[in-house]
Order: C-alpha cells, then structure tokens, then sequence
C-alpha cells in the first residue's frame, strides 16, 4: 500500500493477515504499519485509487477470480483520509503544563495531594 509520507510517496510494505497467507478465504484483509524514526505524516492516506499494490501476493475469490484493487477515490467517502483522522508521528510527547484540584492553601500529614500534569497528546 502506497502511502503519502512527508509530501513524498513511499512504499508501506505490509505483512497481510496470518488467515490470508494460510489460504483461508476472508473478505477484509489487515495491514500493520510500523511506525519508525522519521515516520511524520500529517494526515495518513493513499496517493492514489491505484495504491494497493499485491506485491508477491494474488488476490483472488474461491473461483480464482482476481480481486478489482481499486481504492475509493483519495479524500473521497469511504476513503482512509475521509472516513479518519489519523497523524503519524515519531516525536514525544510533551507536557503542557501541571495542576491540582486542591484550592491554595497549607496541607500537612495525612492530606492527599492529586497532580494533573497534561500533554499535547494521550499517553498511557
């Protein structure tokens, strides 16, 4: 599957499901995608209507029919840009800033005190 990366196109080798290499027939196909250093993507999409690309692989119904490996349109309904928002990204998270809900005050022994601290994404 090609993939826009950076503003330039760049090749995501994908390993497809462990059902597809088996030879068991299934109607949805799953690619990973690593995410490594240098890996910064706005907005993750295909270039093109053309981009799945089989590679050593056939793709093909119980009759031997070839799959049409049309996508849907780039930033069409249905397409990957179009139906989410995902942002590749490879820098770390930073924090924002550093809160409490306690009002000012003096807390001594025994007071609990909750820190929020938040980020510029979700972590975990």
């Amino acid at each position: 599957l090609n993939v826009i990366n950076s503003g330039s196109a760049d090749p995501v080798f994908a390993e497809l499901a462990t059902d597809l290499k088996m030879g068991n027939f299934i109607d949805v196909l799953i690619f990973e995608y690593f995410v490594d250093v240098g890996h910064n993507i706005l907005e993750l999409d295909y270039i093109s209507s053309a981009s799945l690309i089989p590679n050593d692989y056939s793709i093909e119904d119980a009759f031997g029919r070839p799959a049409i490996l049309t996508l849907p349109a780039v930033e069409m309904e249905f397409s990957l840009a179009a139906s989410k928002s995902v942002t590749i990204s490879d820098s770390n998270p930073v924090v924002l800033g550093v809160t409490t809900t306690l009002p000012n005050g003096e807390y001594g022994a025994g007071h609990e005190v909750d820190f929020i601290v938040s980020f510029d994404r979700e972590v975990r």
